[in-house]
């Protein structure tokens, strides 16, 4: 065990080094450290593809992360020009430093960059201000938000249905967060899909839409709207589409709530347990286990 630390802390040191010396030679430039760091990490998958072994990703993230941290350590953000802003909003998300990958986010699109790296900042932007969980600054940019394919308007639907809404909803109230997720469905082109791809990508978008929606109406207590939501976007989803699966098993649970449980009986019985009919009209709670 004392060696295994002592190999980590020199990994880490030489790294740390190596990362320090890209900074230096690079003066501070986040584009050259984002291509520089790029390039080192794509050689590392491609050795291991060489000599047929698999990919330590753990340990090549986190040598990717130290060689960030060290660029960045080089890096006065104040002095970057704002073009190349969108690059230093790179290396912080690798680092996960959301608050100063947004402050570059922004200043990059300050300058009315072309839409494809538009939206990349703005797909920033929203990751970074829903791990802040600022939900101001969520429903702006995504009020902006102009993608420019309906695969790239399918992700950020995802993005709105999986984590965005919530966060919204939580922070400004359920109508806000509803209202959050109308605008991400309004960014799904309503014409007919130019390829499956396209199709199930946009079939994933609106179950993840209408899961958000039914989350949200359920955690307000309006469980009645949330099924309805569900089954409308159930309707619009073809059988055996893996959008539909998920939209089928969330149907199930919400169809329950407030049913008699179904009938269970022991086949070995452990106390005094019997059957839950046995035990109608009192508080009765379920622990699942398994055994292998």
């Amino acid at each position: 065990m004392r060696r295994r630390r002592i190999g980590a802390a020199v990994l880490l040191a030489v790294v740390a080094g190596t990362g320090t010396a890209l900074a230096a030679r690079q003066g501070g430039d986040p584009e050259a450290a984002l291509r520089e760091i790029g390039q080192w990490y794509s050689e590392q998958i491609r050795k291991a593809r060489e000599e047929q072994r698999q990919p330590d990703l753990r340990v090549l993230n986190e040598q990717r992360a130290e060689k960030v941290r060290a660029a960045l350590a080089g890096i006065d953000p104040a002095k970057v020009e704002p073009a190349k802003q969108l690059a230093l909003a790179q290396l912080y998300q690798t680092v996960r430093m959301s608050k100063e990958m947004t402050a570059a986010a922004e200043r990059f699109l300050a300058t009315n960059p072309e839409a494809e790296r538009r939206l990349q900042a703005q797909l920033l932007l929203l990751s970074g201000y829903a791990a802040l969980e600022d939900a101001a600054g969520i429903r702006r940019v995504l009020a902006q938000t102009r993608p420019s394919t309906p695969i790239a308007a399918a992700a950020i639907a995802r993005m709105a249905g999986g984590m965005l809404a919530e966060i919204v909803a939580r922070k400004d109230g359920v109508e806000a967060g509803l209202s959050l997720l109308d605008t991400a469905a309004k960014l799904i082109p309503s014409g007919a899909p130019s390829s499956d791809q396209e199709r199930l990508q946009v079939e994933s978008a609106r179950a993840a839409l209408a899961l958000g929606r039914a989350d949200i109406l359920e955690g307000a207590e309006r469980g009645q709207e949330a099924l309805k939501v569900l089954e409308d976007a159930r309707a619009r989803i073809a059988q055996g589409s893996p959008a539909a699966r998920s939209l089928d098993s969330r149907l199930r649970q919400l169809r329950l709530v407030g049913q008699p449980a179904p009938e269970l009986k022991a086949d070995r019985v452990h106390g005094t347990f019997t059957s839950l009919a046995a035990l109608r009209g009192k508080v009765v709670v379920l622990d699942f286990t398994a055994h292998w």
